[in-house]
């Protein structure tokens, strides 16, 4: 299998961005006239768009694992995704009102697995729980209240 063959499964396995297309050259050790010619031809068949990624990856998150804004804002560029991109992407895709729901799921979810512990046990895990899967504080605070537990 030659370096194009291998180069077009890796792109078509999901979505990729720029940079893990550049990560995987690395890897691959492959020269940089050949890594312009081969991101190219990637660009032309369109398997290369930051953009397009990015709408991918955010509805793939909220699918699959929801999760705040912020979150997804480190996961995306750490994927090398430019700012302004992740922003534009992020006001299209993500209501406020979407976050409140999936945080609710989240935390109904995550509740039912401390039910035994007292409620301010219960409201300081739901809040970090919530917090580290990137949830803005002020909505956690109104999730967390209307699930009627202590802070």
């Amino acid at each position: 299998m030659n370096i194009y063959d291998r180069l077009l499964k890796f792109a078509t396995l999901r979505p990729r961005s720029e940079k893990e297309i550049l990560n995987w050259f690395k890897r691959k050790k492959i020269d940089s006239d050949l890594q312009k010619d081969l991101f190219n031809r990637l660009k032309h068949l369109n398997l290369v768009n930051d953009l397009e990624f990015t709408r991918w990856w955010i509805e793939q998150r909220n699918t699959f694992r929801p999760m705040g804004v912020r979150r997804l804002k480190v996961e995306l560029a750490l994927k090398g995704v430019d700012r302004t991109i992740i922003e534009k992407v992020l006001d299209e895709q993500i209501k406020p009102d979407e976050q409140k729901n999936y945080a609710k799921r989240l935390l109904s979810q995550k509740i039912d697995h401390h039910e035994k512990l007292d409620s301010l046990k219960v409201s300081k895990k739901a809040f970090e729980f919530l917090a580290r899967r990137g949830f803005d504080f002020g909505l956690i605070k109104e999730v967390i209240d209307e699930f009627n537990l202590k802070e």
